[in-house]
């Protein structure tokens, strides 16, 4: 007789289980010879294309709640907060990119690399499903911690890597910072474009220049790599996204254009 387990909410066979998908989590900088010749493989069958999300679940409540607004004149004359029109409630971000995450896993059209810090690997692995086998490659990244009197979490996006993949490096390699040697081993894989998500991604304005500024940890990510690479900004990004840099791109664009309809 088959043994039969409670296993998400339901009860099912040990024959059923055995047929769940699997995701088979891969360490980046501890890629087996048949684990690179695969994922190098599956860069140049989507034309030099992968996602790549930052720290997809970190949670702070507070900083998903904030607005962050930018104020600016729109056509009409009126002042307007851009930021204001796509707030984040605590959890919504977490299940917005929940989404995201599951189905471009299941979808496997694209490799996946996910940037967690390298206590919480093993939280990450609870958090995912695929509807099929799927690999995915996990780039630990370091752990900071809350400065005393700081509301704002100092957090990184750093790389961090083995001793054993840095010394396989040539020695001009080896002097790099972890961000670039990651950068480089993106290239040598024959990565093109990355379709970043994650969090927290914040959007701002450096004045006069009215250049965009993306910061915190995705923000982070986005200066290292959009020097190599292009780079599109994922909906399965927060607290903002895809929304937010278009509504600002079309605030700078109203503030040098001039095109300001005065009552």
């Amino acid at each position: 007789m088959e043994n039969i387990s409670f296993h998400d909410g339901k009860l099912v066979g040990e024959a059923e289980l055995e047929r769940k998908p699997m995701i088979k989590f891969i360490d980046f900088f501890n890629m087996s010879t048949e684990e690179y010749q695969e994922l190098n493989e599956a860069v140049q069958a989507s034309n030099g294309i992968v996602r790549l999300f930052v720290h997809p679940f970190y949670n702070d409540s507070a900083l998903e709640m904030e607005s962050w607004p930018i104020s600016g004149i729109n056509k009409e004359g009126e002042e307007q907060n851009f930021f204001a029109k796509h707030p984040r409630n605590p959890g919504e971000g977490d299940t917005i990119i929940q989404r995201g995450l599951d189905r471009v896993i299941t979808n496997g059209s694209v490799p996946v690399l996910i940037m967690q810090r390298i206590d919480e690997i093993e939280a990450l692995r609870e958090r995912l499903e695929s509807e099929k086998n799927s690999s995915i490659y996990v780039v630990p990244t370091m752990i900071m911690t809350r400065p005393k009197n700081r509301i704002i979490r100092e957090d990184d996006s750093t790389p961090v890597m083995p001793d054993s993949y840095k010394a396989k490096l040539d020695s001009n390699d080896q002097q790099l910072d972890d961000y670039w040697i990651f950068v480089r081993a993106l290239e040598d894989l024959g990565v093109k474009k990355i379709i970043l998500g994650g969090k927290q991604l914040r959007m701002g304005v450096s004045a006069p220049s009215k250049m965009i500024v993306p910061y915190g940890c995705v923000g982070q990510a986005f200066k290292y790599l959009s020097s190599r690479f292009e780079i599109n900004i994922s909906n399965f990004a927060s607290p903002h996204n895809q929304n937010e840099l278009n509504a600002i791109q079309d605030w700078i664009d109203v503030q040098e254009s001039g095109e300001i309809n005065k009552p």
